[in-house]
């Protein structure tokens, strides 16, 4: 058993204004829930950031091989990124310590969608708040 602690960094995602034009349309993913839906890896989403977009967050960028997880509106949705990304709001993402334990980490994390639904929070406030670091 591994406490979420141990197997890396949680970051919640953000969006960026709407109103920059100049913020989009280039050729970084923005994550969107909707975007999860399709298969395990995030191969191509619906919005996308342009360099000026994606700089402006920096914090919020999320290397490839990270696990993203849906936790607002459709909790527990759950996807692998391919590319260095940046998601929206609803999606917190799991970044590994070892990417070794992706495959079991995305399968675990898949498997407790019932579980995020149920509490209606964020995996970032249940796992760590909730559950106080509970085990996986």
């Amino acid at each position: 058993m591994k406490k979420i602690g141990e197997l890396g960094k949680v970051i919640t995602g953000k969006t960026p204004p709407t109103s920059n034009q100049y913020f989009y349309n280039g050729e970084y993913p923005f994550i969107k829930t909707p975007d999860m839906h399709k298969s395990m890896f995030l191969i191509q989403t619906e919005e996308t950031l342009s360099e000026v977009g994606y700089r402006y967050q920096k914090a919020q960028v999320v290397p490839e091989q990270s696990i993203c997880v849906s936790c607002i509106g459709t909790g527990g949705v759950v996807a692998i990124t391919t590319k260095p990304s940046q998601t929206n709001q609803q999606i917190n993402t799991l970044i590994l310590g070892d990417k070794n334990n992706l495959g079991w980490a995305y399968f675990t994390l898949k498997g407790l969608k019932e579980t995020i639904d149920l509490f209606g929070v964020c995996l970032e406030h249940w796992l760590y708040k909730i559950a106080g670091g509970a085990e996986l």
